[in-house]
C-alpha cells in the first residue's frame, strides 16, 4: 500500500519541529495536518502531507531566525488568499 502521509513523530524528525510544538500549532490553527487531523495532544492519527512538511520546516527555520508567529500567520494568510495555497 502506498504511503498516505507523515506521522507527527516523522514530521518532527524531518522538520525539526517538536511534537509539542506541532500540537500547539495545530490547536492554534496555525499549521494543521491537511490529510487527517485529530483532537488531543500527540495524536498518532494525525497525518501530514509533503506540502505540510515543507511548510512546517520553513516555519520552523523562520521562527529560529526570529520571525514572530504573528508575522508568519500574516504570510500564510496572504499565500492562501493570493496564491491558492491550502
Amino acid at each position: 500500500m502506498a504511503r498516505v502521509g507523515f506521522s507527527p513523530r516523522e514530521v518532527s524528525k524531518i522538520s525539526g519541529v517538536t511534537v509539542p510544538t506541532l500540537d500547539n500549532w495545530h490547536r492554534a490553527r496555525f499549521l494543521s495536518p491537511s490529510i487527517e487531523g485529530a483532537p488531543g495532544r500527540g495524536s498518532r492519527s494525525r497525518l501530514y502531507s509533503f506540502q505540510d512538511l515543507v511548510a512546517l520546516r520553513v516555519a520552523h527555520q523562520l521562527r529560529e531566525a526570529g520571525i514572530t508567529t504573528q508575522a508568519l500567520r500574516r504570510v500564510l494568510k496572504y499565500l492562501r488568499k493570493r496564491k491558492g495555497l491550502s
